[in-house]
């Protein structure tokens, strides 16, 4: 600093020393101005900085990066509809670029992701670098309000049970708690049909070779299985199918691990047991590498238990309502099951009721993977907490 800075601060100092130079403000000369939201905003952008998302973001979206931040960081901070933003926008303060949010420029945004995405999901999966010797796989569907013109929206199964609404399906790959890969199938779609182009995906595209796939019980049928045991994995039988559901219910859990708040147990099921009439001698061998787990929970019994009673008491009671058989399954839906139909009239079905409550709290864990009982069952366990 020189001379002529000095000689300013020292006429600065005496200024404000001056009782002329102090004007009283009062309360009322403020104005409050509305708050908005930053905290989460700086947070957000720190930990896309410091990731590598910022730089990846900006690198494939073009002139809509900015827009495609400000809707990952709303997601963050207010999650609701794409279109909400525009709200939003008024309440958050986002100083690195002025945004102009607006319908048209929202869907831009969204068309350059879509178009983007296979780019970015890839330099992500580089950047964040996750341990993909587990990789979780889950599907779910979301459903559509009125008609939509869309070759992907189309009635299938709904996890939403949301009946009647027509839906697309959409698969979404885990790898050490960071999504790395997803793909919107059909709405029709059924779960093992998306199984092996995503195994495709991992191998061709993320390069990924040595991996235990994760998937629920969904895929515990058959033909998922044969797919399956191309590939390790760890999976849940559907406990319906004879083999398995017999080995479930007359398993002694008694000298059983204990496992947290799990009994687990390896049980024996034959191969001839699980292959079918057409099965080829190639997918007999790799079935004979399946080992079982049978895992108990006792709380989970009571819950199972206690929503059985609950449809019992529901179905008791459509009965003494409904005399005419064609009404009554109309009215009951899937709890069919749990009634038995004859020309003489209408019944539980004591049969299935008494299975129900045998499996109460119990699954079956499949795997091909060589690794100790208890890592397979904590690996599955990360599947659906």
């Amino acid at each position: 600093r020189d001379e002529s800075d000095m000689k300013r601060y020292r006429k600065d100092l005496l200024l404000a020393s001056e009782k002329q130079s102090i004007r009283m403000i009062a309360p009322e000369d403020f104005s409050l101005m509305p708050s908005m939201e930053f905290g989460v905003v700086y947070a957000s952008m720190a930990i896309m900085n410091d990731s590598g998302i910022l730089r990846i973001l900006k690198k494939n979206a073009g002139v809509y990066v900015h827009i495609l931040i400000f809707m990952i960081i709303a997601r963050l901070l207010e999650p609701s509809s794409d279109l909400s933003l525009i709200n939003l926008s008024g309440k958050m303060y986002y100083p690195w670029s002025r945004i102009v949010m607006n319908d048209d420029n929202i869907y831009r945004a969204l068309d350059k992701l879509i178009s983007a995405r296979d780019d970015i999901e890839i330099e992500l999966f580089k950047a964040l670098k996750p341990d993909t010797t587990f990789v979780h796989y889950d599907l779910t569907s979301s459903y559509f309000e009125g008609r939509e013109d869309n070759d992907l929206v189309l009635f299938g199964y709904s996890r939403d049970r949301k009946r009647g609404k027509e839906q697309i399906v959409i698969g979404l790959v885990m790898a050490d708690g960071i999504p790395i890969h997803h793909e919107v199938w059909p709405g029709n779609t059924i779960d093992p049909k998306t199984l092996e182009p995503t195994i495709s995906v991992l191998k061709e595209r993320f390069h990924i070779k040595n991996v235990i796939f994760i998937a629920d019980r969904a895929f515990g049928r058959s033909k998922s299985l044969d797919l399956l045991d191309q590939n390790l994995y760890i999976t849940a039988a559907y406990r319906w199918d004879l083999p398995y559901r017999n080995a479930l219910m007359n398993t002694d859990f008694s000298d059983g691990r204990i496992m947290d708040d799990l009994a687990i147990k390896k049980v024996i099921i034959s191969v001839d047991q699980v292959m079918r009439d057409d099965s080829t001698e190639d997918q007999r061998k790799l079935a004979e590498k399946r080992k079982y787990i049978a895992v108990y929970n006792k709380k989970r019994e009571e819950l199972d238990l206690k929503d059985l009673n609950d449809r019992i008491d529901i179905v008791k009671k459509r009965i003494s309502e409904i005399p005419d058989q064609k009404e009554l399954k109309k009215s009951l839906g899937k709890l069919r099951s749990l009634v038995k139909f004859t020309a003489n009239g209408t019944s539980l079905n004591e049969k299935r009721i008494d299975i129900l409550k045998k499996l109460a709290g119990r699954f079956l864990i499949v795997t091909n993977a060589e690794l100790p009982e208890d890592e397979v069952v904590s690996a599955y366990k990360e599947q659906w907490q």
